[in-house]
């Protein structure tokens, strides 16, 4: 149906919509065109058997598609929405798509998922669900949205977005896709370029890999900064940090996977309290949580020359190439726990200082030494 750029009261579409629902012709698809829709439009809680197509249309007043259902697609494309658009509880079972779109609602715009506290029934999107392209005035809020395939946000724009009210009303995500679960990728390719204040909200969120492609020339770089990016400020979810550690695994950058590690686990220590705040500080400083074993070996090769240090002036007389060497198998012996390096008792020191030590040493051999390998073995600091 094309209105050639005319207005058309919204009950009289509806109306239209209805006759092609019941119509024995069973058609598989109903395209709207170049329709100026003078009021709210309301299809909540309809079912449709075929495809529904918008394009070039504006809808003057809210649009809601509340608790919509159908076994086909739900696609608007060059379309402007002056109203509030709703889409809260739907399921379609096939792909949901809002591209080239202007959303300019002043309320929160494309609900996909619960809308208020008191829902509690989520959106289904069967296959891909896509806004490319697409311009929101406020918050594109996709919270525990079910996507069966891929969730395309490329070359979206956002703008006079406010904090969310489920949330801390210090934050404000322009994306938050918290307990969202996409069964394929992430998609958000120049994201970026366009906003470089963008935040997208992953917090107990599902999928199986990030795209965030840029034009600069430094893609890589720049995709990967914006991953981390999407981590600031955010709420600590460990499921979070998870991801973003993944993704980077699964593009060969182990490095960055450890940063994100590590930086998850000082948000877990800044939230910790008594035993594991204490265990979590000593296995960030001696071994960077498992990820730096070299750090935890830098640290046991320091305590075994302190003690040779120690043990060397217990001796007394002249101060040889001989008696060093002896002083740090000493101090060696002494540090490993449960084996004897040189195959033998070491015998206690002479002075009141050194015996005193010689308790600090061993326990500091039990402390640093499993740590060290618990880390270079991968027992701490796993993925």
């Amino acid at each position: 149906m094309d209105f050639a750029n005319r207005s058309v009261s919204p009950q009289s579409l509806i109306d239209q919509i209805g006759a092609q629902r019941v119509s024995p012709a069973k058609p598989s698809s109903l395209t709207i065109r170049n329709a100026h829709i003078t009021g709210g439009f309301d299809l909540s809680e309809w079912d449709l058997p075929f495809i529904l197509r918008f394009i070039d249309c504006s809808f003057l007043g809210d649009v809601d598609f509340a608790r919509y259902r159908t076994t086909a697609s739900l696609l608007f494309r060059h379309c402007d929405f002056q109203g509030q658009a709703i889409f809260s509880e739907v399921h379609i079972e096939r792909d949901f798509s809002a591209e080239n779109c202007h959303f300019n609602g002043t309320k929160r715009t494309m609900a996909l998922s619960d809308n208020e506290p008191t829902t509690f029934v989520h959106g289904r999107i069967g296959d891909d669900f896509s806004v490319n392209g697409s311009q929101f005035k406020g918050v594109l809020n996709l919270k525990h949205l079910n996507v069966g395939r891929d969730l395309y946000l490329q070359d979206t724009t956002y703008q006079g977005a406010e904090p969310d009210p489920d949330g801390d009303p210090g934050q404000v995500y322009l994306v938050p896709l918290a307990g969202t679960q996409i069964g394929h990728f992430l998609r958000i390719d120049h994201v970026l370029d366009i906003n470089p204040a963008t935040r997208i909200q992953v917090a107990d969120c599902t999928f199986a890999g990030i795209f965030a492609q840029t034009n600069v020339k430094s893609t890589e770089e720049k995709e990967e900064l914006f991953m981390l990016k999407m981590l600031e400020d955010l709420e600590y979810r460990a499921g979070s940090y998870d991801l973003i550690e993944h993704e980077f695994i699964r593009r060969g950058r182990p490095d960055l996977a450890d940063d994100v590690y590590m930086h998850g686990k000082d948000r877990e220590t800044a939230g910790a309290r008594g035993f594991a705040k204490v265990k979590n500080l000593v296995l960030k400083y001696v071994a960077g949580y498992g990820r730096q074993p070299a750090l935890a070996f830098t640290w046991c090769f320091a305590a075994v020359l302190i003690g040779a240090f120690v043990f060397v002036r217990d001796e007394g007389g002249k101060r040889d190439g001989r008696r060093y060497l002896r002083s740090f198998w000493y101090s060696l012996d002494l540090f490993v726990p449960v084996i004897s390096v040189s195959g033998r008792d070491p015998e206690p020191p002479k002075s009141p200082f050194a015996r005193s030590y010689v308790r600090i040493h061993r326990l500091l051999g039990w402390l640093l030494l499993p740590i060290a390998l618990a880390a270079i073995t991968g027992i701490v600091g796993k993925v």
